[in-house]
């Protein structure tokens, strides 16, 4: 048998994580997988590096795992003993052996690997100490609690009407949660440094902390950096390109007949990848729409690939798994390849990235920080920009408010001089400032809050990691436990919102206030110590897309029906059925 190039080159060989290998002919499930695949990959390096990230996760978790000896068969024929301890040339000599080629031989690993995850998953729970909430008494044997997964806000709506206190204990895996409701759930939350935001994202994507190259926590770091990319001398610099960019779309929008029909959340997305990439990302990619649409896709995939799978076993090649490492290395291939043609030609562009760039960070982390630049504001901007135009298509009221208030900017802000009579209603949001349009919008902004309310679905999730219980009412959270506490608890609450799953931006008015009705009543936004770092910029893009359109357009709803609000959605999504608008040209 032929042995692959790649293996031939002594260095690329040496590339391999042979320290990561035991000593011994006998290794852990992860390691065979590892080995077994390592063997047969034949890619580029950069690939190769991407996928090594992936693997380098299947071996942290390989500690409780059950050891794997390959056959006896294969020492014989190789010569060597069972114990024999592995090197370089061992490797080489079992590459040449068609066993660790065969996709026999993978697909034992596979198979064995997920079987040692199962059991090792369910003997490594920690029980929950007698202090700690009740445990919910459903789920799965090592799976734990599915409905997380599946019917997210059911599961704690259920569970929170049996607990006296509204705590609930449970486990996902291996790992233990403390399910949380209430006024003093919200404040543990959001307040407390004990609970750690980061470690509870990091569940999300298989339990590996992120740190930059410096040991950094990245979030900090993350935070830091786009503190600077969103200064207000910055956003002020950049409006005139901003409002160009809607104003382009709305160009691209027009119907070149009576009516045109779209899809918000393809239409509505594509501007706020626009916006999102002019202001946080760089210039190169602002101008190349094909790389944009590229990377919105690219996004979805990574967003969609957080499924029970990856957060039980994230040791396992699920294809979930495989699906985020793929759109994860095509994202950051297309940031890496900016940055080094940056660099190469030694320009310097007035943008986020060069700013970040002249922090000399690392590569790495500067890819890291445009990645999750790109994630943080994509998902929620478009999906709630989308699900605005479609709930004013279905209140006249708000509509009309709305409309009244973007004449009477534009009308304030006109240039006044002969020819500004003469502009269109759209031609005259040109001229309005950035502090008009921050702070003279209180309808649109109304209705972007109430919104946000519905539409930010799904559960807020913490880990312990004070290094003792902390106490929540008469009950703990265990030491290294996690805490989750679903978003609709306070927004979908009749005691605080009225009627609360209908979309009604009146809410907010002086003389009703419902979101001041109970402590931290509205969580859109963050709280204490995890406000959300684009806040300014997010409402801003909120106000100017939904001027433009309104002084455009009118439409309706194709079919006349919003979709139902899934109120068990895991995250801000768009719709399960595809929604439509039908648009025309304004008459006035």
């Amino acid at each position: 048998m032929q042995i692959p190039s790649v293996f031939k080159n002594r260095e690329a060989l040496l590339q391999l994580p042979l320290s990561l290998i035991n000593d011994s002919a006998s290794f852990s499930i992860p390691q065979s997988l590892t080995l077994l695949t390592y063997l047969r990959l034949n890619v580029a390096t950069p690939v190769k590096r991407a996928f090594q990230w992936m693997v380098d996760g299947m071996i942290s978790s390989a500690d409780n795992c059950l050891s794997f000896s390959f056959p006896s068969k294969l020492f014989s024929h190789l010569h060597l003993s069972k114990n024999a301890p592995l090197s370089p040339n061992f490797l080489q000599t079992a590459m040449a052996w068609d066993l660790l080629y065969s996709w026999r031989a993978l697909a034992l690993a596979v198979v064995t690997v997920a079987l040692s995850a199962l059991y090792s998953y369910q003997s490594g729970r920690s029980p929950f100490p007698a202090t700690a909430p009740p445990v919910a008494d459903e789920g799965v044997p090592i799976l734990g609690m599915t409905r997380f997964f599946t019917n997210r806000w059911d599961f704690f709506r259920d569970n929170i009407k049996k607990s006296k206190s509204g705590y609930f204990s449970y486990w996902i895996g291996s790992h233990r949660m403390v399910g949380l409701s209430g006024a003093e759930a919200r404040h543990l939350v959001f307040y407390n440094p004990d609970m750690n935001m980061e470690e509870g994202i990091n569940l999300l994507f298989g339990g590996t902390t992120r740190r930059t190259s410096e040991g950094e926590s990245f979030n900090g770091f993350f935070l830091r950096r786009m503190a600077r990319a969103l200064k207000g001398d910055r956003i002020a610099k950049a409006l005139p390109d901003l409002l160009s960019d809607v104003r382009k779309w709305i160009g691209e929008m027009t119907p070149t007949g009576e009516s045109a029909i779209t899809d918000p959340f393809e239409s509505v997305y594509a501007v706020i990848m626009q916006l999102t990439t002019r202001m946080v990302l760089c210039e190169e990619l602002a101008n190349d729409k094909a790389k944009q649409k590229s990377l919105v896709r690219w996004n979805e995939m990574v967003e969609n690939s957080t499924t029970a799978t990856t957060i039980i076993f994230p040791s396992l090649p699920s294809w979930a798994l495989l699906t985020r490492l793929y759109a994860g290395t095509r994202i950051y291939l297309t940031f890496d390849e900016v940055i080094k043609q940056r660099q190469k030609g030694g320009n310097r562009v007035d943008d986020a990235l060069q700013i970040y760039l002249d922090f000399n960070d690392a590569t790495h982390d500067t890819v890291m920080l445009l990645t999750a630049s790109l994630f943080s504001g994509l998902v929620n901007s478009g999906v709630n920009g989308s699900w605005i135009l479609l709930y004013l298509a279905k209140d006249a009221k708000w509509r009309q408010m709305v409309m009244q208030e973007v004449r009477t900017v534009a009308d304030k802000y006109a240039t006044a001089s002969e020819s500004s009579k003469q502009k269109t209603l759209i031609e005259k949001l040109e001229d309005v400032p950035l502090e008009a349009w921050e702070t003279e919008f209180p309808m649109t902004y109304l209705c972007f809050r109430e919104t946000i309310r519905l539409q930010t679905v799904g559960s807020v999730i913490r880990k312990n990691s004070s290094g003792h219980d902390v106490a929540i009412g008469n009950e703990v959270v265990p030491d290294g436990a996690y805490t989750t506490y679903h978003l609709f608890d306070a927004h979908l609450n009749p005691a605080i919102y009225t009627n609360p799953e209908a979309w009604d931006p009146a809410r907010y008015l002086p003389g009703r206030e419902e979101d001041k009705s109970a402590p931290d009543g509205y969580l859109g936004w963050g709280l204490g110590r995890h406000l959300c770092a684009g806040m300014r910029f997010a409402k801003l893009e909120a106000n100017m897309v939904t001027a433009f359109w309104m002084a455009s357009f009118d439409w309706d709803v194709v079919g006349d029906e919003l979709p139902a609000l899934n109120v068990n959605a895991s995250a801000a999504h768009k719709p399960q059925t595809p929604v439509k608008l039908r648009y025309w040209r304004r008459e006035d």
